[in-house]
């Protein structure tokens, strides 16, 4: 029996069926717990929009987009007058997948809609189809049980008070079992020519991309050895040339959100380049590209989710001293990048 990737949201008196992707419940209740274990005693709250398509009248939730909140008004995801662009420029990024609505977390008591969240509502989902086109997801975490959600519709143009029907947010108490490791294929006839990927490389889809500030240029101590590697990392917001302004957090995440663990080591056929492929960073990727800099001139390679979610490649067409860049994309339209030297030596 195939094991299903999603779970059917479907009670009597919905407005219309949802599916969520397990995937997405796994990264966003990492999101929304980090969140609630931020501040004491309530916990912060965060939020964002919610990714799909729709399907015969279903809302099928794939991913989902953390817009950050600086929690000027308190602990809820709210924003106060200079943030409330961030939302509408969250939606102006382009993207693969549909917004099909909004989703945050509930560290207040009851589990309902705010005033806020119907002005989201009123201002970006302003139709009222049938069946609707978008949903509101509202997540309760707590200390010692397990987080509770409900979707809610608009009736009428007005979001819904009460959800038809609450559920826990937890992949294993919505049937989708444990997390499983999927197979990518490897094809070396179809990379780029120097590069090679295990025929074993494993990876998870996907499905969250945090919208989290740049945190600046931070350089890391070069590592010991026959490798001399100095690391760059450098998130630039935009897209197309275009950066979103006002995009800030209160607590910016640690540096090592952004770290790739980029490291080379020569061998006798190229040159092995690793990198931690568990890194949030590439959880939120959308392509990436290797700038291979040497004696030779400068070559860019580009590499797809599955190159990338590999974890290493060997890059056989370089001689002499080489730098390697390895730029990664986000779907927010940030790119982090890191660099590593080789010596000489292959």
């Amino acid at each position: 029996m195939e094991t299903p990737i999603h779970y059917l949201w479907q009670p009597d008196g919905a407005q219309a069926p949802v599916k969520i992707a397990y995937d997405v419940v796994d990264a966003m209740l990492q999101d929304v717990l980090r969140g609630f274990g931020a501040v004491p005693k309530r916990g912060a709250e965060v939020g964002g929009i919610l990714l799909g398509y729709l399907e015969e009248g279903t809302i099928v939730i794939e991913g989902f987009e953390q817009v950050p909140c600086d929690h000027r008004l308190g602990p809820s995801w709210q924003f106060s007058d200079s943030e409330k662009g961030r939302v509408t420029a969250a939606l102006a990024v382009p993207r693969p997948m549909k917004t099909v609505g909004i989703w945050r977390s509930h560290t207040d008591e009851g589990l309902s809609p705010r005033p806020q969240d119907q002005s989201l509502f009123d201002q970006h989902f302003p139709g009222a189809p049938q069946p609707p086109e978008a949903v509101l997801l509202i997540i309760q975490p707590f200390a010692t049980r397990l987080s509770q959600a409900g979707f809610f519709h608009r009736r009428g143009g007005v979001l819904e008070s009460v959800t038809p029907a609450e559920f826990p947010f937890a992949r294993k108490q919505l049937g989708g079992g444990k997390r499983e490791r999927r197979s990518r294929p490897s094809d070396s006839s179809e990379m780029p020519a120097g590069l090679t990927v295990p025929p074993d490389s494993t990876a998870s889809p996907s499905v969250v991309a945090d919208v989290y500030p740049g945190p600046g240029v931070t350089r890391v101590r070069a590592s010991k050895g026959i490798v001399a590697a100095a690391l760059t990392m450098a998130v630039v917001l935009g897209w197309s040339g275009g950066f979103f302004a006002g995009r800030s957090l209160t607590h910016p995440p640690e540096p090592e959100h952004y770290a790739l663990s980029l490291a080379v080591q020569p061998q006798a056929d190229g040159r092995r380049l690793t990198w931690n492929a568990s890194s949030p960073v590439f959880r939120t990727a959308t392509r990436g590209q290797l700038q291979v800099r040497s004696s030779e001139g400068e070559k860019t390679v580009p590499l797809d989710l599955e190159q990338l979610r590999a974890g290493w490649l060997l890059y056989a067409d370089a001689v002499g001293a080489v730098k390697f860049s390895l730029e990664v994309r986000q779907m927010a339209g940030s790119v982090v990048v890191e660099t590593v030297e080789s010596g000489a030596g292959r």
